[in-house]
């Protein structure tokens, strides 16, 4: 997809979703919500998620970045080196210096440009937090490119495991279908993750140029607070949490971007951290008792025992099942979605009938579940 637009457009529109990683959610048509609260975004750190033809789209803001590709760069087919890719060499092995009270820093190089990340802990309870002091530095000769909202800026990203045990209940019939398609065991598209890819740009700044450039002999430093939380409310289970820093841009890190050709269309792409980004990575230990929560199979269970889901998933045939997503999230509260963290569970029916779909709500600690439905045809 190309179109002329300019960086401070490209900011303008999506900056605070990018920035904080919230999630953009279209509201389809005859919604019917019950007592939800009042419309308010809420901040989410995850993925991108899709969920059939015309649906919601979920944005794992915090991960991606919009780069603005001028003249050949544009032609880029990712930043991911394949076997004929040529890539700098560097000394980017990230190396560590324990210090007291659990600190630990990390740092690595790039033909002089320098990325060092100091931890003040490396162990952490269930939701707590670790803060992160990031400082980039060239030591080069020549200015270094880089994709930004603030000076600075890096991204930290985690892969944080989800409650999977007990697996739960067994069914029979089109609910045993159903959990098996809800836990991602069928053909029926869809997400249903094992892990929350959680992702934290470490500053949030007005709109600017996506391209940056730091200056010979110029250190910029940035600070992140990573909380040990599948998401908000949600303290993450004990365990071990590798984690990647990186400070995006493409691999070099040229002095500068190449200009664009008069009439030639900007392409924007969404970037992700790859090995080829200066980048440092480690561990932290998450130890102690996390609240007891609901598996994912046992929030499927309870979607399925309540009556008013099991009715309206009774109304249609399962072969009308065309995406059914689950996700634990934090995105309320709004017209549609309950304040607080909950299971999510969407169900979305279009094969051979005229679009409908539900969303559950199930909450975490109590199997509670609050529903809405956009009734057929549902459109936006």
């Amino acid at each position: 997809m190309t179109h002329e637009v300019s960086d401070d457009e490209i900011w303008s529109g999506l900056r605070r979703r990018f920035a904080v990683g919230e999630r953009l959610v279209s509201k389809p048509g005859q919604w019917h919500a019950r007592n939800l609260g009042q419309s308010v975004v809420a901040r989410r750190s995850t993925r991108l998620r899709t969920a059939g033809a015309g649906s919601i789209v979920v944005i794992g803001a915090a991960i991606m970045l919009v780069a603005v590709l001028f003249g050949p760069l544009s032609a880029r087919p990712g930043l991911v080196p394949t076997s004929s890719a040529t890539v700098p060499v560097r000394t980017a092995t990230p190396t560590a210096t324990p210090g007291a009270s659990q600190a630990l820093t990390l740092t690595a190089d790039d033909t002089g440009l320098s990325l060092s990340a100091s931890l003040d802990r490396t162990t952490v309870e269930p939701g707590g937090t670790v803060a992160i002091t990031v400082t980039v530095h060239n030591g080069r000769t020549t200015p270094a490119g880089y994709f930004a909202q603030c000076p600075g800026a890096v991204i930290m990203t985690t892969s944080l495991p989800l409650p999977l045990e007990p697996t739960g209940l067994s069914w029979t019939g089109a609910k045993a279908a159903f959990k098996a398609a809800a836990l991602g065991g069928t053909t029926i598209t869809g997400e249903s993750d094992d892990t929350i890819e959680s992702s934290i740009y470490s500053a949030t700044c007005s709109p600017g140029n996506a391209g940056r450039t730091l200056e010979p002999g110029e250190t910029v430093e940035s600070q992140i607070v990573w909380p040990a939380s599948l998401v908000k409310g949600v303290p993450a289970l004990p365990g071990d949490v590798p984690f990647t820093i990186t400070f995006m841009g493409i691999p070099g890190y040229p002095p500068a971007f190449p200009t664009r050709p008069p009439g030639q269309p900007v392409g924007i792409r969404l970037w992700t951290p790859d090995p080829s980004m200066l980048h440092v990575a480690g561990h932290i230990e998450i130890v102690g008792q996390a609240p007891k929560l609901l598996s994912k199979g046992q929030a499927i269970d309870a979607a399925l025992a309540n009556q008013q889901f099991a009715s309206w998933l009774a109304e249609e045939p399962s072969s009308t099942w065309s995406t059914i997503n689950v996700a634990l999230q934090n995105d309320g509260p709004t017209a549609y979605m309950p304040a607080g963290p909950s299971w999510l569970i969407e169900v979305f029916r279009e094969r051979g009938v005229p679009r409908n779909l539900a969303l559950a709500f199930i909450d975490p600690y109590t199997g509670a579940l609050q529903m809405n439905t956009c009734e057929s045809p549902c459109s936006r």
